[in-house]
């Protein structure tokens, strides 16, 4: 009877966390419908129709930049969709590109808290069966020893993972800012010739970190790596190309005052 439970339970927890099938390209990756590429419209109806107890949050930002004298701000754009339910407690964030760019999908992370955890040999299983071995597979550092075991699984092609280990989808995800610094960081491993010299190289990368065994807390994330790290490049040449003309308009517009 528990091995049924157990099974059943896993069931559930793989229909509520849907993963591409074995084999599958970057461009096929969903997670609750949520793709690569989708405009804001199309994810935000998603996420509508997904949970009818998901609390959405919009949150916006805008870039700054000095015109020489005083800070200047861009238009407020999205940065990212917020969603939260609980029973079973969940939470999404769908992060779009910047301007100028059109604003499409590039990421997703999730957190589910399973009702009935399956144990980690059964989720891995279930993955591996419907999204092939993971590239890579290693235990984060624990913040105590009463902390439970954690093992993240990354799916990732082989030649690009040069880019996936110059980042870390924890610490990045931050909007805009994180963006932008770790391009200074790519920046420097290319020189080194430790990254590749093109961020077209960068392919996009699936991870899932498993807490404890049984698993009672699960992170998800994809990250379209290569369109997010160009895509604020050209932010920042927009950033600059702004800054230029803000500053020339200003020097024009100054008055040397009489003496």
């Amino acid at each position: 009877m528990l091995s049924l439970i157990v099974r059943f339970s896993l069931l559930v927890l793989l229909a509520l966390f849907p993963f591409v099938g074995a084999q599958s390209e970057p461009k096929d990756w969903s997670l609750i419908g949520l793709k690569f590429g989708q405009d804001i419209e199309t994810a935000n109806d998603i996420i509508g129709n997904y949970r009818d107890d998901l609390f959405i949050r919009k949150h916006e930002i805008a870039f700054t930049y000095s015109d020489g004298v005083q800070m200047v701000k861009t238009d407020p754009f999205l940065s990212h969709l917020e969603a939260a339910a609980r029973d079973p407690q969940e939470t999404l964030k769908i992060y779009f590109s910047a301007p100028p760019r059109e604003q499409r999908l590039i990421a997703v992370t999730r957190v589910l808290v399973p009702s009935n955890p399956p144990t980690r040999e059964q989720f891995l299983a279930a993955l591996t069966s419907r999204f092939g071995e993971p590239s890579i597979a290693y235990e984060p550092p624990r913040h105590s020893m009463s902390a439970p075991l954690r093992i993240k699984y990354v799916w990732i092609n082989d030649h690009v993972k040069d880019c996936y280990q110059m980042k870390n989808t924890d610490r990045v995800l931050r909007g805009p800012s994180g963006a932008l610094g770790e391009l200074a960081i790519y920046r420097r491993l290319a020189q080194q010739g430790r990254a590749p010299s093109s961020l077209a190289m960068c392919e996009p990368v699936f991870e899932v970190l498993l807490h404890g065994d049984p698993v009672v807390h699960v992170e998800a994330a994809m990250l379209d790596t290569g369109n997010w790290l160009s895509g604020m490049e050209e932010s920042n040449q927009w950033l600059a190309e702004l800054q230029e003309n803000s500053s020339k308009q200003r020097e024009k517009a100054g008055e040397v005052p009489a003496f």
